[in-house]
């Protein structure tokens, strides 16, 4: 696991500790009851890549994809319709919710 991904993980850790409601991972996580796991059982690394414009615009895309399926933590209002992602995510989505169509 990334350093940086730990001192995330800590920091939310801490905030959930001091029932802190700067983290809306932690809101999250006390709105539902969850308890919260030690770092490797809820944190998965999709890519790794440098920080830079690509890091930004993987992160961006997937917090979109969460966010198209309403599975988002992140503040709603940072998230910006976006047409190429939505082309890129339609394959997936169909196969994940196939579309019902009538019989001719």
């Amino acid at each position: 696991m990334d350093q940086n991904f730990t001192v995330r993980f800590n920091e939310h850790k801490n905030a959930f500790r001091t029932n802190s409601h700067t983290s809306t991972f932690v809101q999250h996580l006390t709105e539902h009851s969850h308890s919260l796991d030690i770092i490797h059982n809820i944190l998965q690394v999709l890519q790794h890549h440098n920080i830079g414009t690509l890091l930004n615009t993987v992160e961006r895309f997937y917090i979109y994809a969460e966010y198209t399926t309403n599975n988002n933590l992140n503040d709603n209002q940072t998230i910006f319709l976006n047409k190429i992602f939505d082309v890129l995510l339609k394959p997936h989505h169909s196969q994940i919710h196939p579309q019902h169509t009538p019989a001719p």
